[in-house]
């Protein structure tokens, strides 16, 4: 019995491994993304009543000269994210990312925020979220309204796989819509506790697909009950 468990487990894990990795570049060359293409979350929804906080840091290479878009794009950025679990089939995420220039003809660091309500479409395996989006600095914004997919295989109370993919959609008349993929895991002692999450994605301009900006980051992800700490 325990031989077929075992058998069965690693037949789930294979097919799963090959369905990220469909997805992951199915987002990538299909289409295009944001320069935020980094998500560091696994598909499972917080618990109801909890609280998740992440910090991370992404670095970005772009394949082309030209930047996208040329006046947000920075090869670096340190960001924060809180969400709060709602129920069981629903939470919201808050994100903040500072951007920090690395072209000398541009001046100033610029701003990322975001809203992303996420539901669940298969319990710990498949969710759906909506980032509503803004780049800004001083009188200079963009605007994103961005739905996103989100597939996790939890292999154990450890290690997770996790890729997604996301159509940015531009609310500025001027600007570009972008969409792209991303992949990676978690590592942890216990997964529903905190993680380590590595990960990688590539962005897409609709207009432009050759124009390819690599995203590369690392994030620690902590969850914590609210009600032990209020109360």
């Amino acid at each position: 019995m325990n031989t077929q468990r075992q058998f069965l487990i690693r037949t789930r894990s294979t097919k799963a491994l090959i369905l990220t990795s469909i997805l992951f570049f199915l987002g990538c060359f299909a289409s295009t993304a944001q320069i935020v293409n980094t998500y560091y979350e696994k598909a499972n929804i917080i618990y109801k009543g909890d609280m998740e906080c992440t910090v991370n840091y992404s670095l970005h290479k772009s394949c082309s000269d030209v930047l996208l878009p040329s006046e947000i794009l920075g090869t670096n950025h340190v960001g924060v994210r809180l969400g709060y679990g709602i129920n069981k089939t629903f939470d919201l995420k808050v994100r903040y990312e500072r951007f920090m220039q690395n072209n000398k003809d541009m001046s100033g660091d610029f701003n990322y925020v975001a809203i992303s309500p996420r539901i669940t479409l298969k319990e710990d395996i498949l969710s759906g979220a909506l980032d509503v989006s803004s780049y800004f600095s001083g009188n200079t914004h963009y605007e994103f309204i961005g739905p996103r997919l989100i597939l996790s295989f939890n292999i154990s109370n450890r290690f997770d796989v996790t890729t997604g993919t996301k159509l940015d959609l531009a609310l500025n008349r001027e600007h570009y819509s972008y969409w792209g993929g991303n992949l990676g895991c978690g590592i942890s002692s216990d997964l529903n506790k905190w993680a380590i999450r590595p990960e990688i994605g590539a962005t897409f301009n609709v207009r432009n697909v050759t124009n390819i900006i690599w995203n590369f980051g690392l994030a620690f992800v902590v969850n914590f009950n609210t009600c032990k700490i209020l109360y």
